[in-house]
């Protein structure tokens, strides 16, 4: 091309490539262009590959954002280094996850980009982007490649949270099978509670398979039952009850589920929950 033409006799006539600010640099120039000639013919006269801009991010950064394979494999092949992270603590792969490119995902994890890199101010995981993306292949890659399947971010939330409150069944299915724990990272739920407070039947059934305490309490002693009760869901009571379920237990407030439902002037509730007691006491 033209472009081409005119860098190539500007650099065979003495131009500098070191750049008139430090802003950005040539190289990140060329790459933003998403021409690779370009990118090669500037990498040829000595250019340094792992140049930052005034972000923090490198030229591999911005190979990324261009979805430019060829780029990004003719910046890899002249050294840039992948776990590089930007003022944001952002690394390549951070961005390549978030734009659902696959080839690029593969490439940088090949060419040793940190699988478990922290992204953001919350410090999520390549695996909370992938699930959130709600990008089930994704997903998958990730675990193949070694993700910390129970990984928290800062808020203690993790990809198995993400996923019952996104309500994607099928990455919920992935990460239980993949070795993703029942067991919640704090004391102030459980995952059977976010599944209730969701109200996704086939979720509720997939934790519970996997050995979900029924009777678990959040911090104010509330049952999934409570939550049920409170939600309004009639659907989900009798797979609770199918489980194992107690409608006897107390909240702090010394409440019961039924307690709860008259206190919503909820009559198939109370109903409900006053024939379960009965068959209890047979």
């Amino acid at each position: 091309s033209k472009e081409v033409e005119i860098v190539d006799c500007l650099l065979k006539n003495g131009a500098s490539i070191l750049y008139s600010c430090e802003s950005s640099s040539y190289l990140h120039d060329a790459v933003n262009s998403g021409d690779v000639t370009i990118v090669e013919l500037i990498l040829s006269k000595g250019h340094d590959v792992n140049s930052v801009d005034s972000a923090g991010r490198t030229s591999l950064h911005c190979g990324v954002k261009t979805r430019n394979i060829d780029i990004l494999s003719a910046l890899l092949k002249h050294g840039a280094r992948v776990n590089i992270p930007d003022e944001m603590g952002k690394m390549p792969i951070n961005f390549a996850v978030e734009i659902k490119h696959m080839k690029m995902v593969h490439l940088l994890l090949d060419n040793g980009a940190d699988m478990n890199a922290r992204g953001t101010y919350y410090g999520e995981t390549l695996l909370h982007i992938a699930v959130k993306n709600k990008q089930i292949e994704m997903v998958q890659i990730l675990l193949d490649k070694g993700a910390d399947v129970n990984a928290c971010d800062t808020n203690k939330v993790t990809p198995l949270k993400l996923a019952i409150q996104l309500q994607t069944v099928e990455i919920v299915d992935c990460l239980l099978k993949n070795g993703a724990s029942i067991l919640y990272p704090c004391e102030k739920s459980s995952y059977l509670h976010d599944a209730v407070n969701c109200g996704d039947l086939k979720i509720i059934k997939l934790i519970m398979n996997k050995g979900h305490n029924v009777n678990c309490v959040d911090s104010d002693g509330r049952t999934p039952f409570h939550s049920v009760v409170k939600k309004g869901n009639i659907d989900i009571l009798p797979a609770l009850l199918k489980y194992g379920a107690s409608v006897n237990v107390p909240d702090k407030m010394g409440k019961m589920p039924i307690h709860v439902a008259v206190e919503k002037g909820d009559d198939i509730y109370v109903k409900k929950l006053e024939e379960k007691e009965i068959q209890n006491h047979l």
